[in-house]
């Protein structure tokens, strides 16, 4: 490749951004919280069937019938915090001391080194 299609190839590559840039990027990881909790409401009150409300009213009632749901069977209860915290301890302390096979990395660019990680 000449150094002017390196140089074009580079400019290209550079403005070019994935998912619609950081607002694309930021409304992907709205909308992948938001259609889950849609599905969990669909699945809980009509039996999996889509919920589509046709008016202001229609909307208002599915929406107060999603906090109650939420309210009820949404939020962790105290024996599961402590078992998720029990959970991520644990695997701190697995990290820290039982670290796995280490391994020699790819040669880094500007001056060769191999560096050396821990995979577990």
């Amino acid at each position: 490749m000449t150094a002017e299609k390196s140089a074009n190839y580079g400019a290209a590559k550079k403005d070019s951004y994935e998912f619609g840039g950081p607002i694309g990027a930021g409304a992907l990881m709205v909308w992948s919280h938001y259609i889950l909790l849609y599905f969990w409401y669909c699945l809980e009150e009509n039996n999996g069937q889509m919920l589509i409300p046709t008016s202001i009213e229609s909307l208002q009632f599915h929406l107060q019938g999603f906090k109650s749901l939420f309210l009820t069977k949404g939020i962790p209860s105290q024996t599961m915090w402590i078992l998720y915290f029990m959970f991520f301890f644990v695997q701190i302390f697995l990290a820290s001391f039982m670290p796995g096979v280490k391994m020699e990395g790819l040669p880094t660019a500007p001056h060769g080194k191999r560096l050396t990680y821990n995979c577990n």
